[in-house]
């Protein structure tokens, strides 16, 4: 169904003609509507300040990431190219530090690129793995989501790609040390982060509770605070509270651009059950209100990381 709704959108006339608007807030706050141009769609949109978060798990990328499936057509690709003469360039654009990072096992990937890449013949070049030095996405305003750039940091990446390419195609060597040897360097290299947060509704009662009744699973609910981190176990420092009731102020009807922090006192606070850096904290299943979260480094002067969401 939706590889159909796809299709059935490619074929309309606002498609056809390049004729698609988005709308965005500008630096003076107000709404305009902006034409993408041909052939490219606008993403006006950033993460919220907080940073990247998700009410579920990030799905961990199996042993072998390029699957049988994905390797005929691979083949076929290259077949295809060779027999009309087509020179053929893999590249992996970016995604988020956020995503890759959550996955557990992008080298894997990595890896199965450079041995398909040299069994081939076919340049590959993984825009995740370049040096920041070079090309620097890391700040959220660049993103739209986890997945995407949004057209400022598309932008970014495309003045960058273009350049490099042009190089190669030269035969330059402007960009020969451009790249990481492997992902999990790339994170070393970054030093220390917290790249965003999974508030998880969990089953792992026994986390907050000494005694599991069916009636506390009944009663309570259990959130599992998960933060996307390159940080040693121990060495994070998380805070929640909850609020059952919030004055309906612009801050908590604010969109994601216009985001601010919960301002909350210790008596707030809730208790939270560590296991290495996840954290566990446990509600009444029938609050509404917000829940606030924060992460931080142990190290760090401040927090960076923080999430609301509305429960109920």
């Amino acid at each position: 169904d939706y590889v159909a709704k796809l299709v059935q959108n490619r074929r309309g006339q606002t498609w056809k003609n390049y004729d698609y608007y988005h709308a965005g807030r500008m630096e003076d706050q107000e709404l305009v509507m902006k034409n993408a141009e041909k052939g490219f769609m606008t993403s006006l949109g950033t993460p919220e300040a907080g940073g990247f978060f998700d009410r579920q798990s990030e799905t961990m990328l199996e042993e072998d990431p390029v699957t049988e499936e994905s390797l005929e057509y691979f083949v076929k690709i290259i077949d295809y190219c060779r027999e009309k003469d087509i020179a053929l360039t893999w590249i992996v654009c970016p995604i988020s530090d956020y995503q890759l990072a959550g996955n557990g096992a992008y080298d894997r990937y990595t890896e199965q690129l450079k041995e398909l890449s040299a069994q081939y013949g076919i340049p590959c070049y993984d825009f995740n793995l370049c040096k920041k030095e070079y090309l620097d996405l890391s700040s959220n305003q660049y993103w739209f989501d986890k997945g995407h750039l949004n057209s400022t940091g598309a932008e970014v990446f495309t003045r960058f790609m273009g350049q490099f390419l042009l190089a190669e195609e030269k035969g330059e060597t402007t960009y020969v040390d451009c790249f990481h040897d492997s992902y999990a360097e790339k994170l070393s290299a970054g030093g220390e982060k917290i790249y965003g947060m999974e508030i998880l509704d969990s089953d792992e009662y026994e986390k907050c509770m000494s005694e599991v009744t069916p009636e506390k699973k009944e009663k309570y609910a259990v959130y599992k605070i998960h933060p996307v981190t390159n940080v040693k176990d121990g060495n994070v420092e998380l805070h929640a509270c909850f609020r059952p009731s919030v004055e309906e102020t612009q801050d908590s009807q604010a969109g994601a651009s216009d985001f601010g922090r919960m301002i909350y006192t210790a008596d707030e606070e809730l208790e939270i059950a560590y296991e290495g850096n996840d954290g566990y904290v446990i509600l009444d299943k029938d609050v509404k209100g917000i829940l606030y979260i924060e992460a931080k480094i142990n190290s760090a002067s401040e927090t960076k990381n923080w999430v609301r969401i509305r429960l109920g």
